[in-house]
Protein backbone atom coordinates (compact mmCIF):
# COMPACT_ATOMS: atom_id res chain seq x y z
CA UNK A 1 0.00 0.00 0.00
CA UNK A 2 2.22 2.68 0.63
CA UNK A 3 4.94 1.93 -2.07
CA UNK A 4 1.65 2.24 -4.52
CA UNK A 5 0.53 5.69 -2.78
CA UNK A 6 4.62 6.95 -3.21
CA UNK A 7 4.30 5.73 -6.98
CA UNK A 8 1.27 8.17 -7.22
CA UNK A 9 2.30 10.47 -4.95
CA UNK A 10 -0.27 9.57 -2.32
CA UNK A 11 0.03 11.19 1.01
CA UNK A 12 -1.15 8.41 3.35
CA UNK A 13 0.41 9.62 6.39
CA UNK A 14 -0.83 7.19 9.01
CA UNK A 15 0.41 4.92 7.38
CA UNK A 16 3.70 5.87 6.31
CA UNK A 17 4.16 7.29 9.81
CA UNK A 18 3.81 3.94 11.97
CA UNK A 19 7.05 2.29 10.22
CA UNK A 20 8.88 5.19 10.13
CA UNK A 21 8.21 5.30 14.15
CA UNK A 22 8.42 1.55 14.52
CA UNK A 23 12.08 1.97 12.98
CA UNK A 24 13.01 5.15 15.31
CA UNK A 25 13.26 7.23 12.33
CA UNK A 26 10.45 9.56 13.76
CA UNK A 27 9.18 10.16 17.05
CA UNK A 28 4.90 9.91 17.90
CA UNK A 29 5.43 13.51 19.25
CA UNK A 30 6.91 15.02 15.67
CA UNK A 31 4.45 12.39 13.61
CA UNK A 32 1.17 14.32 15.97
CA UNK A 33 2.73 17.67 14.68
CA UNK A 34 2.84 16.45 11.35
CA UNK A 35 -1.07 15.40 11.27
CA UNK A 36 -1.68 18.55 13.11
CA UNK A 37 0.08 20.72 10.17
CA UNK A 38 -1.56 18.93 7.40
CA UNK A 39 -3.96 21.06 5.18
CA UNK A 40 -7.73 21.21 5.82
CA UNK A 41 -9.96 21.03 3.39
Amino acid sequence: MIALAQKYNVKMSALTAVPTIIDNELTPQKAVLEFMNLPHF
